[in-house]
């Protein structure tokens, strides 16, 4: 084709659609457009889910401890902090009357025995020697104080504990159902049927997380390390043969707390799709009916129901293995401690007070590591829960019907009805 041919069919007119068409060769200015814009925007579109809507695993992972409290306020704050102190005292007041307790020991056997045990007679008159009444009814005061302060200390921290859980979890009740009516209609159609209203239940987790238990947590904790320290201070050797048994302790509770975080999880999303079916099924019970599906659906309902109970037996066969090794480590401890002390004695190294201080201090501050197997339970469980429940509360709609932006036409007008 010729350079003036070129020049005369160049217009698009529509005296010559078809010779035009080929020889222009305009196609690809139309066609191109058209095949790259969808992918880029199918693109564009996964990033924003990406972005929106991490895995559940990454989101329980990423969700710490602390962060379940991000639905405190000033108030809540200030209750935990009140309930935080009384926490700690509470914790610090059993070692102490294990102190004082060894303190009266000493009051009634004030000295260093050498033998096993002295003759009848020498007994008797070290008891009227050593003992000092004005000595002993002050320990028993201060023994009786410390029952009242770990009463009272018990009283305020689980009631502050308690007031801070339920007013934040009526706060992510009202954000859960605020940002699932919110939701377009899209991704609600995408979730199992009773699913978003069993997260509503999952909630009473988090308040249990929240409340007294992990506060008790905090109470175990500080018991821990003043046992302990009041342990050592008493007496460092016998102090540290019981140091010697005492990591078994650690590592069977925290294997304990792993493995019901690890089951509650798979068992919650079991009942969570179980609580689906059956509200899908009740509701269309006459369909079902009518198609005869009843033994279908029932084999599905139980099928989440067997996931669920599988879960459940891996839960209880790790909190039985973690009470069971915790026991039996406590009990070697005893035995323990009680050998080497009488050793301790008889080489007048320690008193028998001291002994009795020492260890029953450490005793009991390892023992308190035992007490944070309910706590750490609630909180695996919490957890467990927490990170579906926080990315459906995070998540922001595609159309957010509260959002201040976009356009809003302003529609002004009379509307008459006639011949109604």
């Amino acid at each position: 084709m010729s350079d003036d041919e070129t020049e005369d069919v160049s217009p698009a007119t529509s005296d010559v659609p078809v010779s035009v068409s080929p020889d222009v060769d305009l196609e690809p200015e139309v066609a191109e457009p058209a095949d790259e814009s969808p992918a880029e925007e199918e693109k564009e579109e996964k990033g924003k889910k990406e972005k929106e809507e991490p895995k559940e695993e990454d989101v329980a992972t990423m969700r710490i401890t602390l962060l379940m409290f991000k639905y405190a306020d000033v108030w809540d704050v200030l209750l935990l902090l009140v309930g935080t102190v009384a926490a700690m005292g509470h914790g610090v007041t059993l070692p102490l009357l294990a102190y004082y307790m060894g303190n009266l020991v000493d009051a009634f056997y004030p000295v260093y025995p050498t033998d096993i045990l002295p003759n009848a007679s020498d007994f008797k008159d070290h008891i009227k020697v050593g003992v000092h009444m004005n000595i002993i009814m002050e320990k028993v005061r201060i023994i009786f104080y410390l029952a009242l302060a770990c009463f009272f200390s018990a009283l305020i921290y689980v009631f502050l504990y308690r007031v801070s859980a339920i007013r934040q979890s009526i706060r992510m009740r009202n954000k859960y159902f605020k940002s699932v009516i919110s939701q377009e209609i899209g991704w609600s159609d995408a979730r199992h049927a009773g699913e978003l209203t069993e997260r509503v239940n999952d909630i009473l987790k988090i308040e249990e997380a929240l409340g007294d238990k992990f506060g008790a947590g905090i109470a175990a904790f500080s018991t821990f390390i003043a046992g302990w320290a009041i342990g050592i201070s008493q007496g460092w050797k016998l102090g540290l043969v019981i140091a010697a048994a005492t990591p078994s302790v650690f590592f069977i509770v925290f294997a304990c707390t792993a493995g019901v975080k690890v089951s509650t999880t798979k068992s919650q999303k079991a009942l969570a799709l179980a609580g689906g079916v059956a509200e899908e099924v009740i509701g269309c019970v006459r369909t079902v009916t009518s198609f005869m599906l009843q033994d279908v659906e029932t084999e599905r309902y139980d099928k989440y129901l067997w996931d669920s109970e599988k879960a459940n037996r891996g839960k209880g066969v790790s909190l039985g293995l973690g009470l069971g090794g915790l026991l039996g480590c406590c009990q070697f401890i005893n035995a323990l401690g009680f050998w080497y002390g009488c050793r301790l004695m008889r080489k007048g190294e320690m008193t028998a007070g001291e002994v009795t201080t020492c260890f029953f201090a450490i005793m009991l501050g390892t023992m308190a590591i035992g007490t944070l197997s309910p706590t750490l339970q609630a909180l695996a469980e919490g957890k467990g829960v927490a990170g579906p429940l926080f990315k459906i509360i995070d998540r922001k709609p595609l159309i957010n019907r509260f959002s201040p932006n976009g356009l809003k036409p302003e529609i002004s007008g009379n509307v008459e009805f006639k011949g109604v």
